[in-house]
């Protein structure tokens, strides 16, 4: 294409408009501009005390002699011995829930346990117009187990055992990652 002897490019409102546009498109920001982001306290380096809780249970646990009562304090132990401070405050919680089943035609229970740790943490919720509050998953892992009914008790006992030990390796690990010199 032979571009000699053209003329510019001539617009309605001379070099004004596009001008203007230029620099309002400089000095504006712009719809959907990269943000810087800031990573979350969502790990388990920082997590030195928390709050054990446990959910309620279904109505099939008494019959499998699931006592939650009896469980909350062998499990705080657990995670008071992997180096956790017990507190009252809700700024971490581990929880675990059992949802059991009992079926005495056959004679077992049947258990899926889940054991979490959770960090209240606080944000503009833009939607909303207000900072609200709410808890974000550190960490989270189930387990099953199906047994007679005279030893269910202890084989979840045993799986939650499991599960805090999973939690405390995990956290463990996340630390020595972000240790100096690593």
């Amino acid at each position: 294409m032979d571009t000699q002897g053209a003329s510019p490019p001539k617009f309605p409102h001379g070099a004004a408009v596009p001008c203007l546009l230029l620099l309002a498109m400089l000095t504006c920001p712009v719809a959907g501009r990269a943000q810087s982001v800031v990573a979350p306290d969502a790990d388990l380096k920082a997590l030195d005390e928390v709050r054990v809780t446990a959910s309620q249970t279904t109505p099939d646990a008494v019959a499998c002699g699931i006592d939650l009562r009896l469980l909350l304090p062998v499990v705080e132990k657990r995670l008071q011995a992997g180096g956790l401070r017990a507190t009252k405050s809700p700024n971490a919680v581990v929880t675990f829930s059992l949802m059991t089943t009992h079926d005495p035609a056959s004679r077992l229970c049947a258990t899926a346990a889940m054991l979490g740790a959770y960090r209240l943490v606080s944000y503009f919720d833009e939607a909303a117009g207000w900072v609200k509050s709410g808890y974000v998953v550190l960490w989270q892992r189930g387990a099953q187990l199906l047994s007679s009914p005279n030893d269910h008790p202890l084989a979840t006992e045993r799986t939650l055992a499991r599960l805090v030990n999973d939690l405390m390796k995990t956290r463990r690990e996340q630390r020595t990652i972000a240790a100096p010199g690593n």
